[in-house]
């Protein structure tokens, strides 16, 4: 049920920043493919980072998945 909720909320947020990135830019056509090109390379950076920093060796039961949960 929580991932619904969170899907709703959460899925509407790429078209309103698009929008306000398209709106913001002086030429739209041509830097907003760099800007985008930029964003995937840190949110990639960003999934690498977490992978193999080594944050999944919690003792505690469940925390993998609240410590996920923090993250996203």
């Amino acid at each position: 049920m929580f991932i619904q909720i969170y899907t709703l909320c959460s899925a509407p947020t790429a078209s309103i920043s698009t929008a306000i990135v398209f709106s913001r830019l002086e030429n739209s056509r041509n830097q907003f493919g760099l800007i985008r090109a930029a964003a995937t390379v840190g949110w990639m950076g960003g999934c690498w980072l977490h992978a193999h920093c080594n944050f999944y060796n919690f003792n505690l039961p469940f925390s993998h998945g609240a410590f996920s949960l923090l993250m996203t």
